[in-house]
């Protein structure tokens, strides 16, 4: 069995086989309850998720490029252009290309 705590703690999120559990952070809770999973749906909006991934790359080449200067490229000036390529983006390939070329704005050339 394996589980995760709420960041608050009072609650824990079991997982035995295949069925999942959330029992109080207490002592002598028992895996009663199984979620019913098999009744789950996931909206997901995929230009909104694809947004979110590029807005996280861009965010952490900034936060983590080994140069702070960022090559001496105006990071934001990038990040700006590039948005406005992923408003034409229709599949994820389109986004990791995009991605791929606004990451590779940083290139050095020695």
């Amino acid at each position: 069995m394996t589980f995760k705590l709420s960041a608050n703690r009072s609650k824990i999120l079991l997982h035995r086989d295949n069925s999942w559990a959330i029992v109080k952070g207490e002592e002598n809770q028992k895996f009663e309850k199984p979620l019913r999973i098999a009744e789950m749906k996931m909206l997901v909006d995929p230009v909104q998720e694809w947004q979110q991934i590029f807005n996280d790359a861009w965010r952490l080449d900034r936060d983590f490029f080994y140069d702070s200067t960022m090559h001496g490229v105006d990071w934001n000036l990038v990040k700006e252009r590039y948005s406005k390529m992923m408003k034409g983006a229709m599949t994820r390939e389109e986004v990791d290309f995009i991605i791929g070329e606004m990451i590779g704005e940083l290139s050095s050339l020695t």
